[in-house]
């Protein structure tokens, strides 16, 4: 094949054209669908391992067995059918890589869409950025999603082949326009995001001067309250000193008792509760005399 092979098209459509000019100058002409399908697969390939930095197994795995099957056909005297199956594994190597594209291609996007923060992305454009980028997104996965759908009637016909296989070049070409989209506002997204973020900072640091600042002004009312709290209760309720009152209580208690009322009733008791002495008889100290 020529260098022109490995120029990238801008579409589906290109991209087709392409590789049936290259498959009509297949010899002999059995090879033309083989050559369209290598072309196709050969491109994406590229692609793939250029941007995600691998090397998908299973697409080399189906070359090998392509290859087997040619060696083996021009070996055979043309004998079985062979071109057949090695078509049918070109086939499969144009589809497997074609469906690995586009699934990390769909994760690519969406890390890339989730990094950044939507608000960003909806003021970018007034909101046309955003709006355009859903929809791409929307379009890329439900081709994606067609073409997997639809892959069960694979190897019916030639002619139901390429079109399973158009319809994941479709899914294939929605994700790069998706990508390119983004890409292509990758300056604006970032220096808005420097914006935002800048804002953010400035908003946080007031905030904490505000916070500090009703922090300190809540501690200098407790302060001052509690000061004019100590000097009032200072000033009107002194504290009682205990040797006082309990000197005070005796006095009140001895004047109590001092007083004529009852001096009286403890007096009156007294008398009451005292038994009277019996008087013992006289005795007669007179001695009697003998």
């Amino acid at each position: 094949m020529s260098s022109e092979s490995f120029e990238l098209y801008p579409n589906k459509a290109a991209l087709e054209e392409k590789a049936k000019q290259v498959a009509n100058t297949a010899e002999p002409s059995e090879y033309e669908q083989s050559v369209y399908l290598y072309f196709i697969a050969r491109y994406f390939v590229s692609i793939y391992e250029a941007k995600f930095s691998e090397i998908p197994l299973q697409v080399w795995n189906e070359y090998r067995n392509a290859l087997d099957h040619y060696f083996r056909h021009i070996t055979s005297g043309g004998k079985g059918s062979h071109i057949e199956k090695l078509e049918c594994h070109i086939q499969r190597a144009v589809l497997d890589v074609a469906k690995l594209f586009c699934h990390d291609s769909q994760s690519h996007i969406e890390e890339l869409i989730n990094k950044e923060d939507p608000k960003c992305l909806r003021l970018i454009d007034n909101g046309q950025f955003n709006t355009h980028l859903q929809k791409l997104k929307t379009n890329a996965i439900r081709s994606f999603s067609e073409a997997k759908t639809g892959d069960s009637a694979l190897g019916s016909d030639a002619a139901k082949d390429n079109e399973i296989l158009s319809a994941y070049l479709e899914a294939c070409y929605g994700f790069i326009a998706l990508e390119e989209l983004i890409e292509s506002k990758r300056q604006a997204i970032d220096q808005l995001s420097s914006q935002m973020d800048s804002i953010k900072h400035e908003a946080s640091k007031h905030a904490f001067k505000e916070h500090v600042f009703a922090s300190l002004t809540a501690k200098i009312i407790v302060i001052i309250v509690s000061f004019v709290v100590g000097i009032v209760v200072a000033n009107y309720w002194p504290e009682k000193d205990i040797g006082t009152s309990e000197v005070s209580n005796k006095d009140r208690i001895t004047k109590s008792i001092n007083s004529p009322e009852v001096s009286e009733s403890l007096k009156t008791k007294k008398e009451t509760s005292t038994p009277k002495k019996k008087k013992k008889p006289a005795v007669n100290k007179t001695k009697n005399v003998l």
